[in-house]
């Protein structure tokens, strides 16, 4: 597991020119799984209830009880206070700060929560899985050039080069807010292992990629990780949740 992760001080809580990422380790956050879930409203209780995974809605009950109490030491006030509204596609926002943008993301045994007031922003994390490494997967989800650059890997570098496509693929749409109805063909980005990750080209919505920011986000070895915004020259802070 990366080592970069901080433990939260003062300054996990000031909004600034800062992308702030909180990482969530669903095996260590589940000790506090009983602080965390008063935290709810009954609404997301009832939201959790539904999952028929023990193990799924107890990471509901994490990420979005996190979240809140991230949240509310940010605006300085309640719990309670924190509502969230959903746009036409289904991403959500404050309904009190709508001037400061989050997402969330979780696969396997971690999860993200990105949150900053610059602008929109989109995160991603998938575990491998080998079984999706295939061509025929590749050329339905992603462009031309990504096929191309894709194919042209070598064959030990292709599961870390589909999952850093996916990734930032999924963190552009969320950025965007405008899920699939955004065609996963109208915009390029990079994903060769040990390459910076980038966008290279957006077609539509017919943006100026120059003006994004893409990062990649280390956390585990079996697990590729993004997040983009459009914004330029800010700091970035990497926070541990489950010492919050």
């Amino acid at each position: 597991m990366n080592s970069g992760w901080s433990t939260p001080s003062p300054d996990s809580f000031k909004e600034g020119n800062v992308v702030h990422l909180w990482l969530l380790n669903y095996k260590k956050c589940q000790e506090k799984l009983n602080e965390i879930l008063p935290v709810l409203s009954p609404e997301e209780k009832q939201r959790g209830d539904k999952f028929y995974f023990e193990n799924d809605k107890n990471r509901y009950i994490i990420t979005k009880g996190t979240l809140k109490k991230i949240l509310s030491r940010m605006l300085n006030t309640e719990t309670r206070e924190i509502a969230f509204g959903y746009n036409e596609h289904g991403k959500p926002y404050l309904e009190s700060a709508p001037n400061l943008y989050f997402n969330v993301s979780h696969s396997g045994n971690f999860g993200l929560i990105a949150i900053t007031p610059i602008s929109e922003i989109g995160v991603d994390v998938e575990r491998f899985r080998h079984k999706m490494t295939r061509e025929d997967i590749a050329r339905r989800f992603f462009s031309k050039k990504e096929i191309n650059d894709y194919l042209s890997l070598d064959i030990d570098q292709r599961l870390q080069g589909f999952f850093n496509c996916w990734t930032r693929k999924e963190a552009f749409i969320k950025a965007v807010g405008l899920g699939l109805s955004l065609p996963l063909n109208t915009f390029d980005v990079s994903l060769k292992p040990g390459a910076n990750a980038e966008i290279l080209a957006i077609r539509k919505p017919h943006d100026d990629p120059e003006k994004w920011t893409m990062k990649n986000v280390l956390i585990d070895n079996e697990y590729a990780a993004a997040f983009t915004l459009r914004a330029v020259n800010f700091e970035t802070k990497y926070w541990r949740a489950c010492s919050l």
